[in-house]
């Protein structure tokens, strides 16, 4: 990337060749080995696919499967374009290191202040809503502790227990890092809710400087200011300030994302490592880590990449510990490494599924409370799931040439994990720690008119969502 062209991202050569340039003997290696790659995994999803609805036994409805195929199709285009930046970065001839642009201390306290700036705007919002709707029993500000949030509080406040009411032995499937530094904030705040809520807060501007700084590395200036300006718009960004952990697992895997990409491996590690502790789909962080040190190996002598092996190893199990201490808390618990997977079958109907599988009983049930005249519940869960995976996929179908390999790499697996279950309810709050989809709006955004658009159509489903979540009997989760 041209550094005099800080808004202009670089659209890498599927070949790895100069453009109009075959390889030696008239044939784009290169290019053929990108079409055998694509066309074997794009021939494996089609046949998994296949499998798993002609061998259920049970017959959906027509617009079931052709919804389930038409993410199914995004998923492979989103695949199709990535595999021959993937290949590139791996091939040793690609140099995949940050620009490092400088960034001063003004700078990350402007973006801290446009993250404060969008939270009060949230606040004052909800406060209006209730002005409006006259809805003086729940307060302005009771949607901060609404969904998960009484679980993480409970969490901090009492730790797990293996005994009592059901509501609080089940919390065993939430997280601990996140309770345990609200709990250790609350010493200085005096309760756990004002100490969750200001952890919430300060991690969301810490997640939009790391933001800030990782597309200033990969993307230039003014595109590092429009993924801040769209980190405030996107739907669902009330979650960042509410009690629950989705700021600080953000947080987390963007330090291991920028660490990363600067080959600083081991403080990477650790980052995924506590992201892995924040949350189940940290371990995921991984990816990313070992994308980039494949793509340094690749670069490496002989001996180098033995050394590169040896860490590769040991960041694989700094960021597994993060995970594996959850586990132990499980077992300490209850007596059980998995515990954690009883309650989640048991109260919230979750197992694991395939992800193509999610949109098409999503769209099962939304046709049905449309149906049943249920028409919030409808739009409010069903519509709003549907439409944050599509937009998803959509989003890195158009940037999945243009975006940082390992970031693309990072989507995918992160895609297939938090979407591939039986009984998914959160699909606007897990797109929202997919840090893949910010960049790929501040990418799209480029020109004026695009930009436009984009933004008007973050606010509207923004406000909608919002609206959605504060109303009385929408479930917004």
């Amino acid at each position: 990337m041209n550094p005099s062209q800080p808004d202009t991202a670089a659209r890498p050569d599927p070949g790895g060749n100069k453009a109009g340039t075959a390889a030696p003997g008239g044939k784009d290696r290169p290019g053929m080995l990108s079409a055998a790659v694509t066309g074997v995994c794009a021939l494996a999803l089609v046949l998994l696919f296949l499998w798993h609805y002609l061998t259920r036994g049970i017959v959906f409805a027509w617009y079931e499967y052709a919804w389930a195929a038409l993410y199914l199709t995004l998923f492979i285009v989103v695949g199709a374009r990535f595999v021959p930046v993937w290949l590139k970065a791996w091939s040793g001839k690609s140099v995949s290191l940050p620009r490092r642009e400088k960034a001063g201390f003004r700078e990350y306290g402007l973006v801290a202040l446009a993250v404060l700036a969008a939270h009060a705007a949230v606040w004052l919002f909800a406060f209006i809503h209730t002005r409006l709707t006259g809805d003086t029993f729940s307060g302005p500000f009771s949607y901060l502790y609404a969904s998960d949030s009484p679980h993480y509080l409970d969490i901090a406040e009492n730790w797990y227990v293996n005994d009592g009411p059901r509501g609080q032995v089940v919390r065993l499937v939430f997280l601990p890092l996140y309770p345990l530094i609200v709990r250790a904030v609350s010493f200085l705040t005096g309760d756990t809710y004002s100490a969750a809520i200001g952890v919430s807060v300060i991690c969301s501007c810490g997640a939009g400087c790391m933001l800030y700084r990782t597309a200033l590395d990969s993307m230039g200036r003014k595109a590092a200011r429009r993924a801040v300006k769209y980190f405030c718009l996107f739907p669902g960004f009330f979650f960042y300030g509410c009690a629950l952990s989705e700021s600080l697992f953000l947080l987390l895997g963007l330090c291991c994302v920028f660490f990363s990409a600067r080959r600083r491996w081991l403080p990477a590690a650790v980052y995924a490592g506590f992201a892995a502790f924040t949350r189940s789909p940290g371990v995921l962080f991984a990816a990313p880590l070992l994308f980039e040190l494949i793509g340094a190996a690749a670069q490496a002598d002989r001996a180098e990449r033995r050394r590169l092996t040896r860490t590769g190893v040991l960041c694989t199990l700094i960021t597994l510990s993060g995970f594996a201490a959850y586990l132990y808390v499980n077992y300490r618990v209850s007596g059980s490494w998995f515990r954690f997977l009883d309650y989640q079958k048991e109260n919230w109907f979750q197992s694991p599924g395939w992800f193509f599988d999610t949109p098409r009983y999503q769209l099962d049930y939304f046709v049905r409370y449309i149906r049943d005249k249920s028409v919030p519940n409808a739009f409010g869960l069903w519509g709003a799931n549907l439409l944050s995976l599509l937009s998803a996929l959509l989003l890195m179908a158009f940037t999945a040439r243009t975006q940082r390999p390992s970031h693309t790499a990072y989507f995918l697996v992160y895609f297939v994990f938090t979407t591939g279950v039986t009984w998914l309810l959160s699909g606007p709050r897990y797109m929202l720690a997919c840090f893949p989809l910010v960049l790929a709006l501040a990418l799209l955004s480029r020109r004026r008119a695009a930009d436009a658009a984009l933004t008007a159509l973050c606010i509207i489903f923004s406000a909608l969502l919002f609206l959605a979540y504060l109303s009385n009997g929408v479930p917004v989760y």
